[in-house]
């Protein structure tokens, strides 16, 4: 019987497209905004914290429980802990408002950006968020206080943060304007974090009376053509009920956006949506929607390799099994122990050597879809991974390596220069009650085939009081929705929400949640040598049909070569599957077994070493003739 009640929350997904609707014009002689039926509808399950938390302050809550300004908590030395720091300063909280949580963080050099939902911004109007800095490489953080939204409105959380190759950060949110009305901001930083230029609403042409949520920003930093775009996807709720996931993009700097275009069927739980870049410029985009089954999601991916100007059709990549149970939480949701909300994820990187692209998400490991039965095990971490653009998925492996049935959940995945893959997320096991919540980071230096995993938190931490929320100006249940992770060639960076400080307020102890930043080295390669290269060649180089070209690869340690051949368009034509020789002969065929029509391809290699490691090699132009 567990869960059952979902049948009724979720329904089924609509197989249709909803294009863009028409925009409704606002004058200055008409109302604010109105929300209210967002909070009414069975979709408000599928809201963001931030969301949910923004709209019940709108239009649930009274004033009582509201700080007067001026009212501010007592400072507390920071964490002397060298590697794991406290971002947030809890001196610029009110008795009332201490929630942080939700972070996302970009690095550049030695610079640092962290921006998180901020329940104490909200004392000022409608802003839920704030950020903070560091030009030490993460030993200091400064609390740079809140994000303005656009002209006049509100940023309210969901944080989304990047930067570009140079050094200039950007901060997407879910915003409003003076009026009330729903969309996406972002906002750039030409001084690595010190100030924001006045952030803009990135959602144009949309029908107003729909509400706008969880963004998440990718910025091209290859040497592609479309070096420097800002790609930007997010969920639009319809007023007439469902969701679908829209996308737009950026080329003059996070200064203007393109129209917004669907990326997803019109259904019910399409939600998350998270894109990244490949090393040749090629954008995926995954999210998740609801399955034929309701304790069920789908993992969806889409490929684009003209920088947002089309997409590929949708793949499903993964299916999963909500994880927790349902309880009645502004409507009833899945939580976990302690009321707290949650969702499976995903969340996306890519490797900028091989190619490869890593998807992570949570799932219930032992739950039956077919017959109902489940077992002790409610949330554990997968990770799904393609070699080949996204044209095929390997099998999901467990990340997490516990022999416990506790939960682990909410993960972010990030690459290493090196290749290393590094995974963090929400862990119990050190609990036998299920209560305690740990932060663990999962590594692999084999391609995600296998992790290592460790703990970076230093204490372990249980939720606060969630159901009423201990904090006025937070939703029921609500104890964030993401955390994140990201690495360059030196560490790992890992930031999440943490509930281990309590603090004295109008004379009580009460909890104060507060984001905190690990810095983990990325581990050399296993064997300590250096990251192996290989060459490619193609003879003969032009090739007329019926002969063939034969490549050749050279590398230390080589063990098996894939062949890739694309057209000029990035459309994949041919792929060898995996060889267990250095040597391939292609007789201009295509995957579909017809002779490739006369012109220039472009091909390159995926190897493999006896260690595991993966190495892409560079694209190089070949010319067909029949």
């Amino acid at each position: 019987m567990r869960r059952v009640w979902l049948l009724l929350a979720i329904g089924l997904a609509i197989a249709i497209d909803r294009g863009p609707l028409s925009p409704q014009a606002v004058t200055g002689t008409e109302k604010l905004a109105d929300y209210q039926w967002l909070l009414h509808s069975p979709e408000r399950l599928e809201l963001s914290g931030a969301a949910d938390s923004y709209l019940m302050r709108r239009y649930e809550s009274s004033s009582e429980g509201i700080p007067s300004p001026g009212r501010e908590s007592p400072s507390r030395p920071e964490i002397s802990f060298s590697s794991v720091k406290r971002v947030n300063d809890p001196s610029k909280d009110f008795p009332d408002a201490t929630t942080q949580s939700e972070p996302s963080l970009a690095v550049f050099g030695s610079h640092i950006v962290v921006s998180f939902n901020d329940s104490a911004e909200s004392t000022f109007g409608d802003n839920f968020m704030g950020f903070s800095l560091s030009h030490d490489g993460g030993k200091t953080f400064t609390d740079k206080g809140p994000i303005q939204g656009p002209d006049g409105g509100s940023a309210f959380g969901d944080p989304s943060v990047a930067v570009d190759r140079q050094g200039i950060f950007y901060i997407a949110s879910l915003a409003a304007d003076a009026r009330g009305n729903s969309g996406i901001g972002v906002a750039r930083s030409t001084d690595f974090g010190e100030t924001l230029e006045p952030m803009i609403l990135a959602s144009n042409n949309l029908d107003l009376r729909n509400f706008q949520d969880k963004e998440l920003l990718a910025i091209d930093n290859t040497d592609s053509p479309y070096s420097g775009a800002l790609y930007l996807t997010w969920t639009e709720f319809f007023f007439t009920g469902g969701t679908r996931i829209l996308f737009a993009r950026s080329t003059d700097g996070g200064r203007t956006f393109s129209t917004p275009v669907p990326l997803s069927q019109w259904g019910r739980g399409v939600q998350n949506s998270v894109p990244v870049v490949g090393p040749h410029g090629e954008l995926y985009v995954v999210w998740r929607q609801s399955s034929e089954h309701p304790l069920q999601n789908k993992i969806i991916f889409r490929r684009s390799t003209d920088g947002g100007e089309s997409f590929d059709p949708r793949v499903e990549i993964a299916s999963t099994t909500l994880i927790g149970v349902l309880r009645d939480c502004n409507g009833r949701r899945m939580v976990l122990q302690g009321d707290m909300r949650v969702n499976i994820g995903p969340m996306a990187a890519v490797d900028h050597n091989s190619g490869a692209i890593y998807v992570v998400y949570s799932g219930d490991p032992d739950y039956n879809a077919e017959t109902g039965a489940n077992g002790p095990d409610m949330s554990d971490v997968f990770l799904v991974t393609s070699d080949d653009q996204g044209q095929t998925w390997s099998s999901p492996v467990r990340v997490n390596d516990d022999t416990t049935h506790r939960d682990q959940w909410f993960p972010a995945v990030a690459v290493a220069p090196n290749g290393t893959v590094g995974v963090m997320f929400y862990d119990r096991r050190l609990d036998p009650k299920n209560g305690q919540i740990d932060v663990f980071l999962a590594m692999s230096s084999d391609g995600g085939q296998t992790f290592k995993n460790r703990r970076i938190s230093r204490h372990s931490f249980s939720p606060p009081t969630l159901k009423p929320n201990f904090d006025p100006l937070v939703a029921s249940c609500y104890m964030g929705d993401y955390n994140w992770i990201t690495a360059d060639e030196k560490n790992f960076y890992v930031a999440w929400g943490d509930n281990r400080d309590r603090i004295n307020s109008l004379g009580e102890t009460r909890p104060d949640p507060n984001v905190f930043v690990a810095i983990e080295p990325v581990p050399s390669l296993s064997d300590n040598r250096p990251r192996a290269s290989i060459a490619v060649s193609a003879s003969p180089n032009p090739v007329t049909s019926p002969h063939t070209t034969e490549f050749r690869v050279t590398g230390n340690e080589v063990v098996s070569i894939q062949l890739q051949i694309f057209d000029l368009a990035g459309r994949r034509v041919f792929h060898s599957g995996e060889i267990p020789e250095l040597t391939y002969r292609w007789h201009l065929d295509r995957d579909d077994g017809k002779t490739v029509a006369d012109g220039v391809y472009l091909y390159r290699v995926l190897a493999t070493t006896a260690a595991g490691e993966k190495i892409l090699s560079e694209l190089k132009k070949i010319v067909a003739r029949r």
